[in-house]
């Protein structure tokens, strides 16, 4: 009798598994896409880019959707890379052999320095003008 009730057991419990995997296996499946669903998100998502980025996007293919849009990012890059020259030069930077990490805490240190000193230069004339 003890046998038979386990077996009733593990067949239930090795039926339930089963049925579990089964369900996984569908969902697998529907989430598959073909070909041309891959390309189409693909191009919705290079075209998202592209209209981020301020560039028409009529009639063109994948290809050139993504050469336009690495065009527009390299030649957004080059702008601030020659604003951060320019700003280095300003307050007298050399920024050769430097990131754009380290370049940016030098600037930043000397606009501060440049503020203690205006500071100090307003206390040290509000102090003159009360001696006299």
């Amino acid at each position: 009798m003890k046998k038979i009730i386990s077996s009733l057991v593990v067949i239930g419990l090795l039926f339930g598994v089963i049925s579990v995997v089964s369900a996984e296996g569908n969902q697998a499946v529907a989430v598959k896409q073909t070909k041309e669903e891959k390309a189409v998100n693909q191009l919705e998502k290079w075209q998202n880019r592209a209209a981020k980025l301020g560039i028409t996007q009529t009639g063109q293919t994948l290809e050139q959707l993504k050469e336009a849009v690495h065009a527009a990012k390299a030649e957004k890059r080059a702008k601030a890379e020659t604003k951060r020259s320019e700003k280095a030069a300003k307050w007298g930077i050399d920024p050769a052999d430097k990131s754009e990490k380290q370049l940016k805490e030098e600037i930043q240190s000397k606009k501060a320095s440049k503020q203690a000193e205006k500071k100090a230069q307003k206390q040290q004339d509000k102090k003159n003008k009360d001696k006299k």
